[in-house]
């Protein structure tokens, strides 16, 4: 996310092509009221600086254009986008018309989204800074006039001028020394040094919440134990540039007599400042803090259900939950991980803002976490849910597809226990083919054939079988009868009987 830097806006009108002062202000006429296009002479007359709108409009025979209220709000718009002070022209006009009417540098940087917040936070900094520069400088006076800051007084908001310069004055620091000190110019230091610094704000209130304290810390931070203020210190740079101006020494400035000098104010305008960044900080994070809930609330609904569907009978169901561990963490905590590091920088800062209908404080419990807090037991569910389904089909008698899924019998008719393919079904949602029912065929039934009958008067017919005849062959030789053993009577041979006459 690129980040723009306000302080840069002065320094970067070097590097755009200079524009004619009357396209400048036809611009500036255009955006902010079209119609007194035709007093454009009178103010190019005003702007010579020779005359006054009144007199430039009366010589011009327009004196009508003198009573035009938005004149003035032109003339401003023209000085400043003819001198690059971009911050002060955004907050004249604002971020739609600055960006797409003025040519601003690094206008792609300047007009992102991002940018907006921050520009519109810095335009806010600057029109507030005469009301607080005037709350500030009456509430310090307050102080001068109990007695509370005598230092304050020579240097301060409402105490005596000096007689020979309304804007400097006389102190008598311990050990006698006198010192002529300069007034402080509380508008031109809130506009110097505290709407410049939004951008650096908004970054260390997410990222370095111990800068941040540095930069709002009141009385100013010190630079170890002088009374130099601290280089994050908020009004730093402005006292430094007195310092510089006053051509105060090396000994001078450790004394810190500015620095001392500018606490009570720093007191007040130090807060002013950081309360607005909490506000502008809250509003830079609402689109990450937005994709978070949308992308959480998604993950556990929809992504769980897809990933139990594709990734939940693989062999390593382990790998499975690594990997998908790795990619919530991916899409959806590390686009929130600038919420969760604004958040843990809540109770430092003293930051109540609310992000998202929550204290700020809270999300970073919230996101830091949640993929395996949240997603993983979700997703563990509904993956154990079709294993223990699988395994009741298997126990009904479904087997293994080589194809993978499963074959399963149908139920029998009338049977009470559930069907394997039912929770083959439950194991394979989402995968249409996995699941197949096998109807087994029973064994035919063997049939006796009944004896022939016939019908009355009807003769039966036998079917001769078929007779065959064995071949002819030689018969062995007979065995000679064994001997007879001595002694024994022979057999008496038997004759055939004649034959009758």
């Amino acid at each position: 996310m690129r980040v723009l830097i306000l302080a840069a806006f002065a320094g970067i009108v070097a590097a755009t092509a200079p524009v004619a002062h009357a396209d400048l202000l036809d611009i500036a006429i255009q955006i902010i009221k079209p119609e007194l296009k035709p007093a454009k002479p009178v103010l190019m007359c005003a702007l010579k600086g020779n005359q006054t709108v009144l007199q430039c409009a009366v010589a011009g025979g327009k004196a009508e254009v003198a009573k035009e209220p938005l004149v003035q709000d032109i003339l401003e718009a023209y000085g400043y986008a003819d001198k690059g002070d971009w911050p002060k022209l955004v907050a004249k006009v604002g971020v739609t018309a600055a960006c797409t009417a003025f040519d601003i540098p690094a206008k792609e940087v300047v007009c992102d989204e991002y940018a907006k917040y921050v520009v519109k936070y810095g335009a806010k900094v600057i029109e507030a800074h005469a009301a607080v520069a005037k709350d500030v400088g009456a509430y310090v006076g307050s102080l001068v006039k109990d007695g509370a800051a005598v230092l304050t007084c020579a240097v301060g908001f409402s105490c005596p001028s000096s007689a020979s310069d309304p804007n400097r004055y006389t102190v008598t620091m311990p050990g006698g020394t006198k010192y002529s000190i300069k007034k402080f110019n509380l508008d031109q230091m809130w506009s110097d040094c505290y709407a410049t610094r939004v951008e650096e704000g908004i970054s260390a209130r997410i990222a370095d919440p111990a800068k941040f304290q540095r930069m709002v810390k009141a009385p100013g931070t010190r630079l170890g134990n002088t009374n130099v203020l601290h280089d994050d210190a908020l009004g730093r740079d402005c006292i430094v540039k007195i310092e510089a101006d006053e051509e105060l020494d090396y000994y001078e400035r450790l004394e810190g007599i500015y620095a001392r000098g500018w606490d009570p104010y720093a007191a007040q305008m130090n807060a002013r400042w950081r309360d607005m960044i909490f506000v502008a900080t809250a509003e830079t994070l609402e689109t990450a803090a937005d994709l978070f809930l949308k992308s959480s609330d998604n993950w556990v609904k929809l992504r769980s259900v897809v990933v139990a569907q594709d990734k939940w009978d693989r062999p390593i169901i382990k790998g499975v939950y690594a990997g998908e561990t790795t990619e919530c963490l991916r899409a959806v905590e590390l686009p929130a991980s600038s919420v969760a590091i604004w958040s843990e920088g809540a109770a430092a800062t003293g930051d109540t803002s609310v992000l998202e209908g929550m204290p700020g404080a809270q999300w970073a419990g919230k996101v830091r976490g949640w993929c395996t807090r949240e997603y993983i037991p979700v997703l563990r569910g509904k993956v154990e849910a079709r294993v223990l389904a699988r395994s009741k089909a298997i126990a009904a008698g479904c087997t293994e597809k080589p194809t993978g899924g499963l074959s399963c019998p149908a139920a029998p008719a009338g049977s009470y226990i559930a069907a394997g393919i039912d929770q083959c079904r439950i194991a394979y949602s989402g995968r249409g083919d996995a699941c197949t029912v096998v109807v087994l065929r029973a064994a035919a039934p063997l049939v006796t054939a009944p004896p022939p009958t016939a019908a009355p008067n009807v003769p039966l017919v036998i079917p001769r079988a078929k007779i065959t005849i064995a071949p002819v062959t030689t018969p062995p030789e007979a065995t000679p009868p064994p001997p007879v053993p001595p002694g024994a009577q022979p057999l008496p041979r038997l004759k055939a009987p004649a034959p009758k006459p």
